[in-house]
């Protein structure tokens, strides 16, 4: 229900994006890849979606990007400057915009105005660098502006960095907080706005039964499935209620597992041209690419949920 929800609201922000004129862009230096409808603003991308539901993959796509070449090339990476600026743990949680809201340490008071601030301040970094090619960390080679509309990752996090910031998923990491633990796309947005760049969200969905199988029997963040189910419904009427309150901002719904075009349109989001670019990948991220779930038979699904608990997971699926 909540993915023909969400369908629908995309399809439905498309329409009104058509028939909106962007603001006057007087005064801004135009950058070279954004369209006249983003108002020449760099444009930032945050994938949201349930753990489980495919970050890493996405993450294994952005590392053979034409995109993440792009940025390195002029000094931007922001899978580590500006993933620990939203979140952080290890008993930092008071560091990040997003985690401090969470944390748990009572000698440490979070100050949200200069959180905010750091965050909008590395927003217009990341925007100089790529509107005017001004490295940040030294000269560098010419870059090769990636084709079509395409975006800055922001939750895109490094393997190495998996533990400092994690993929910002909902939840974000295992801790005592864990169903408060997510993203707020409200603080996002407003530091993008006052940064003056474009942000704009993906919904990222998956069967969710083997959303349940790959967080509590793979890798196991919650033994308790019948817990984990409960979460998971609290996220996704989260994760509902905020794209909400930005249906313009909703760029795509991605359905892994699936076979259909997502994969283009998250190729052509991280810098590849139009058509087929899996050719380019490494055999490893292609195989994954060519993996497709299909549906589980009911043998499986009692495997992943025996009986007991089914009512748990008829909750999250309802």
């Amino acid at each position: 229900l909540l993915v023909a929800f969400v369908v629908r609201q995309y399809h439905v922000a498309a329409d009104l994006k058509s028939t909106l004129r962007p603001p006057s862009a007087t005064g801004r230096t135009k950058s070279k890849y954004s369209s006249d409808a983003d108002d020449g603003r760099t444009r930032f991308l945050f994938v949201m979606g349930t753990e489980g539901s495919g970050h890493h993959f996405i993450l294994s796509l952005y590392e053979h990007s034409p995109v993440k070449k792009y940025l390195a090339s002029v000094g931007v990476r922001p899978e580590e400057t500006l993933g620990p600026l939203l979140y952080r743990t290890h008993g930092d949680e008071a560091d990040g915009l997003f985690s401090s809201a969470v944390s748990q340490n009572k000698r440490v008071f979070p100050n949200g105005t200069s959180l905010f601030a750091a965050v909008t301040d590395e927003l217009r970094l990341i925007d100089a660098a790529v509107r005017k090619d001004i490295p940040r960390a030294g000269p560098s080679p010419s870059p090769s502006v990636p084709d079509g509309r395409w975006f800055v990752p922001i939750n895109c996090v490094e393997p190495d960095a998996v533990g400092v910031s994690g993929t910002m998923s909902y939840p974000n990491f295992n801790r005592p907080s864990r169903p408060s633990q997510y993203p707020d796309l409200h603080a996002l947005y407003s530091a993008c706005d006052a940064a003056g760049v474009a942000c704009e969200h993906v919904f990222l969905h998956r069967d969710p039964y083997a959303v349940v199988r790959s967080t509590t029997m793979k890798r196991v963040f919650e033994v308790r499935k019948h817990s984990s189910a409960k979460v998971y419904d609290a996220m996704l009427s989260v994760m509902a209620v905020q794209m909400v309150k930005f249906p313009h901002r909703l760029a795509g719904c991605w359905d892994f597992g699936s076979p259909g075009g997502w994969i283009e349109d998250a190729g052509r989001a991280l810098g590849w041209p139009a058509g087929d670019f899996r050719a380019s990948l490494p055999d490893k991220t292609r195989r994954k690419i060519e993996i497709t779930e299909d549906p589980m038979t009911e043998v499986e699904k009692a495997r992943i949920i025996p009986p007991p608990l089914q009512v748990y997971m008829d909750t999250l699926m309802g």
